[in-house]
């Protein structure tokens, strides 16, 4: 499906963009994720996001370092808005990873939304 968008040009207000040919690349296993937003639903503050994050990540039978992002030593809560309704959620860090738990990771993910990125 995605190959029909090969060479065609999108309107962005004033803007163009034309597509290129879409590349596909496997997955590398790496020590460290981020992600600047994950989103898991009823849980909006950083201790029991925390929590539910490493039950998750249990659930997938990896043991590793979870950090919220933080600025000033405070978590940050970030929101995205979809179709009215406001989605609350944190940066996270995964440390010590092993290949396999990386690249788990990168499949399954963790939290919601995951058609969102």
């Amino acid at each position: 499906m995605i190959y029909r968008l090969a060479g065609k040009t999108l309107n962005l207000n004033t803007d163009k963009i034309r597509l290129g040919l879409p590349e596909s690349q496997e997955l590398e296993g790496c020590d460290r994720l981020y992600s600047r937003l994950v989103i898991i639903r009823g849980f909006d503050e950083p201790y029991n996001f925390l929590k539910a994050v490493e039950r998750q990540l249990e659930g997938l039978n990896i043991f590793a370092k979870i950090d919220l992002i933080t600025k000033s030593g405070k978590p940050i809560r970030r929101t995205m808005k979809i179709k009215g309704r406001t989605l609350i959620g944190f940066g996270v860090e995964i440390s010590q990873l092993n290949e396999h738990s990386s690249i788990l990771i990168q499949e399954r993910g963790i939290g919601g939304k995951h058609k969102m990125g």
